[in-house]
């Protein structure tokens, strides 16, 4: 019995090693994915800014590419391109349920499309009833403003 406590023992400091060898590496993995992430990031959004016009514009037609619409707008604008085929993209990541969504999308219109939002109040955090409301009503008239 006494030597079946002794090799529980013995196995129970290896396994203290290894877990404790294991949480460093995953400790150091965990901070190199912090340092690198930020580059990586900046790679991809200096990578996305070069792209060639109509790969830019390519970019709007694609929901899961929303988070680079704001660089490729800022790209597409300092190339001299008409903004108004994103106005719509911008409106539905400005109303949509998704928070960082809103912000980017409030963010775009203020910037891309100052004269169209500059009786609405983007300024909150929350959109207001009668600015959703305004933007809803924006939203079913995008015909009109993006082929004027």
């Amino acid at each position: 019995m006494l030597a079946h406590f002794n090799l529980i023992a013995h196995v129970s400091s290896e396994m203290k090693e290894v877990l404790t060898i294991l949480g460093a590496i995953a400790g150091v993995a965990f901070v190199a994915f912090q340092l690198a992430s930020p580059m990586l990031m900046q790679r991809k959004l200096k990578r996305i800014a070069s792209l060639p016009t109509d790969e830019l514009k390519a970019l709007f037609g694609d929901p899961k590419n929303r988070i680079f619409f704001g660089v490729a707008a800022k790209s597409l604008q300092e190339r001299d391109e008409d903004l108004s085929f994103a106005f719509p993209a911008f409106l539905d990541m400005t109303l949509s349920g998704n928070m960082s969504l809103v912000i980017l999308g409030k963010g775009c219109l203020k910037t891309y499309f100052p004269d169209v939002v500059k009786d609405i109040d983007l300024d909150k955090t929350l959109l207001t009833k009668e600015s959703k409301a305004t933007l809803q009503e924006l939203k079913q008239n995008v015909d009109e403003l993006t082929n004027a």
